[in-house]
């Protein structure tokens, strides 16, 4: 009985799928909202100057990279549903999750790419009454602990079981 529980239980996680699903569809058409907002502010404009040109491209590259976020929390949504609901599940093979740590390295990855994105935001519309060194080096840090953490993760995947050749040294 206790068995046959535990196997049920798997299906709580239903409640982390929609709740990906209905982040994905938020952050997505706020994106796409916000994109609307930029362009409509471009065509908008009287004079086309260097600082309007940055703060443009950095809206840009925020929105993509919520699109970005939107598609990897939809990604997440899938790789959950797949891992505890339904195997059979068809995604194409690129999308496949096999394990939790696939969907945790998709998710540090999009982490570092926001992290870069938010950066270089304020670098952009930096207006010289903070501390942008400080700021540079702690979001450095941070994506540097980010990225190691990512590369352990990489590494240990791709060893080779015990006794398994190793065919990248030969």
């Amino acid at each position: 009985m206790l068995a046959r529980l535990l196997a049920q239980s798997r299906y709580v996680v239903i409640i982390a799928v929609i709740g990906s699903l209905l982040a994905s569809a938020t952050v997505t058409v706020f994106a796409g909202v916000h994109m609307v907002r930029i362009a409509l502010a471009i065509l908008r404009a009287d004079s086309y100057v260097d600082d309007g040109a940055k703060r443009v491209a950095v809206g840009a590259t925020e929105v993509i990279d919520l699109f970005l976020l939107g598609t990897v929390l939809y990604v997440i949504a899938l790789g959950l549903y797949q891992l505890f609901i339904d195997r059979d599940v068809y995604l194409p093979p690129w999308l496949e999750i096999h394990t939790l740590d696939n969907l945790k390295e998709r998710l540090l990855s999009t982490v570092i790419v926001i992290l870069a994105v938010s950066f270089l935001g304020f670098a952009v519309t930096w207006d010289g009454s903070m501390n942008i060194l400080a700021l540079g080096g702690a979001t450095g840090l941070v994506l540097a602990s980010l990225a190691y953490t990512m590369s352990l993760s990489l590494r240990r995947h791709r060893r080779p079981e015990a006794g398994e050749r190793d065919v990248r040294n030969e």
